[in-house]
């Protein structure tokens, strides 16, 4: 254990004496003493190193690995990198997680009460949208004609077909006598 003592302070934290007996209540001498095997390092020093320097307890008393315990807030923000989070969304979330049950619950409730509201007006804007979106018509071709006392008129095609279909040709003496 003296050993990883030393290389965790000199090696991997690139700290003096000093500056890491600082950090643990330990003078320089004291600490090379540990670090010499001249003395014995104290529980409450281990506790100390692992809580101040994130260390693994495990690494420094046995050498397993890892060396550090990654922080919860490491791995969240992590994540949040990952997903691109708004300061204001991590925020709310490093916030939550400090709350007490009663207050989680409160939020929680709160929360899906939006999640709700959210929904209804998605659903609502949705079904508005399907309003909106009537079919289209087809545009129908229409065809000029002259009605007898109507002057120039519109017709749809289907309807000039009709009246094709339900009408005879005119000789040319009959619509002379319509003209008279």
């Amino acid at each position: 254990m003296n050993k990883r003592l030393k290389e965790l302070r000199k090696n991997i934290l690139n700290l003096t004496l000093k500056d890491f007996g600082n950090e643990i209540s330990l003078s320089p001498g004291a600490l090379g003493d540990i670090e010499n095997g001249r003395r014995i390092l104290q529980e409450r020093h281990i506790k100390l190193i692992c809580q101040t320097f994130n260390v693994n307890e495990d690494w420094l008393r046995n050498g397993n690995e890892p060396i550090f315990i990654e922080k919860e807030t490491d791995a969240l923000e992590e994540f949040f990198n990952e997903k691109n989070a708004s300061p204001l969304a991590r925020k709310i979330i490093k916030k939550y997680f400090n709350l007490n049950e009663k207050h989680r619950e409160m939020f929680e409730n709160f929360l899906k009460e939006c999640i709700n509201e959210l929904e209804e007006e998605y659903k609502t804007e949705k079904e508005n949208d399907k309003i909106k979106e009537f079919p289209k018509q087809k545009e129908e071709e229409t065809v000029k004609i002259v009605a007898r006392g109507e002057g120039v008129t519109e017709i749809s095609k289907e309807e000039l077909d009709e009246i094709k279909r339900n009408s005879r040709e005119l000789t040319l003496e009959e619509v002379k006598n319509l003209l008279d």
